[in-house]
């Protein structure tokens, strides 16, 4: 323990599996992965823009990401990449809780004198901006649990104090008339802010409206088409360029199995030479998964300029739309 917490003091990989995201450098410092690091910053922006677990699941699936064992993505794996502070720069060692009745709790922490906690000891995946935004949204728009679907819970903010803004009903005047409203939370608990509410109506039918003029309008649409057309391209870029490194390294590391065999099978053995094979063929297997998971990739973001403006011009009727759809 007290070697790792030296080799922690430098921020160097102590062990075990990198985060999402990161690779380990031969020194053990971490580098970021690009592939990897590409899943990470979905989760964290859908999440901040107010989306569930459900949905930030079903994008990640879609798209042909998974899990550094390589499977499909689940809550528990969504929960633990949204809590580690790695993401936001920050490196972390001796969190975990020991082990109880011979299991680890990774949501039950140490106490913060224990921890050893380096501002920017890690490259940085998601922005200070985006983490802020993430962490207003733990708290839930509780848009689920409302009697009323309040279209923006989870997406507007106080302008005065940067709480989020919630949706709310109340009886008010002397006829006691239903008004519903969105109003700025840090109001609502601590009284510290003085935004007065907006009515639900008066903001949904604002965003609406522009959504009409800048989204949803033949002109929108012709502009949105070529943008997206695009992003699409460059995305298909970037994917490429992995699908090439992500073959590289494999032959890379086939020529290293090779070397190993030619050895073996000319007399040379060594112990090491296991523990080295075991660590190539473990490395040729998740390079595999990040190939075939490139490759689908390069499939899946090829959309035609058909297909998005039918995408597009499915919602062009959005004023005649209810809440819920």
């Amino acid at each position: 323990m007290k070697g790792m917490k030296e080799t922690a003091m430098q921020c160097k990989h102590t062990g075990g599996k990198p985060p999402l995201g990161y690779n380990v450098a031969e020194d053990r410092t971490y580098v970021i992965n690009e592939h990897e690091a590409r899943a990470v910053k979905l989760i964290f922006e859908m999440y901040a823009a107010g989306k569930g677990y459900s949905d930030i699941i079903h994008a990640l699936n879609d798209a042909g990401y998974r899990t550094q064992t390589g499977q499909p993505f689940g809550k528990n794996s969504i929960h633990d990449i949204l809590k580690n502070e790695k993401y936001r720069g920050v490196y972390i060692f001796n969190r975990t809780a020991r082990k109880e009745n011979g299991k680890r709790n990774h949501h039950k922490s140490k106490n913060e004198d224990e921890i050893i906690r380096i501002e920017g000891g890690m490259p940085r995946i998601i922005d200070e901006e985006t983490w802020k935004r993430m962490e207003k949204n733990k708290r839930g728009p509780g848009a689920h649990k409302a009697k009323e679907t309040y279209l923006l819970s989870g997406l507007i903010f106080c302008s005065k104090c940067g709480g989020a803004m919630v949706g709310n009903r109340r009886h008010s005047g002397r006829n006691k008339t239903l008004y519903a409203a969105y109003e700025c939370s840090t109001r609502k608990r601590t009284k510290a802010c003085n935004m007065k509410s907006i009515g639900k109506d008066y903001v949904e039918n604002v965003v609406i409206e522009h959504l009409e003029k800048n989204i949803f309008s033949p002109e929108a649409i012709d502009s949105l088409v070529m943008r997206i057309l695009k992003y699409a391209t460059e995305q298909s870029r970037e994917i490429n360029r992995d699908i090439k490194l992500f073959t590289d390294q494999l032959a890379g590391v086939q020529t290293e199995i090779n070397n190993i065999v030619n050895a073996i099978a000319a007399g040379m053995f060594h112990p090491s030479m296991k523990e080295k094979m075991d660590e190539l063929e473990t490395k040729k297997a998740n390079l595999s998964i990040k190939l075939e998971e490139a490759k689908l990739q390069a499939q899946m973001r090829t959309p035609t300029e058909e297909m998005i403006r039918r995408y597009l011009e499915k919602d062009a009727d959005i004023k005649n739309k209810s809440l819920e759809e």
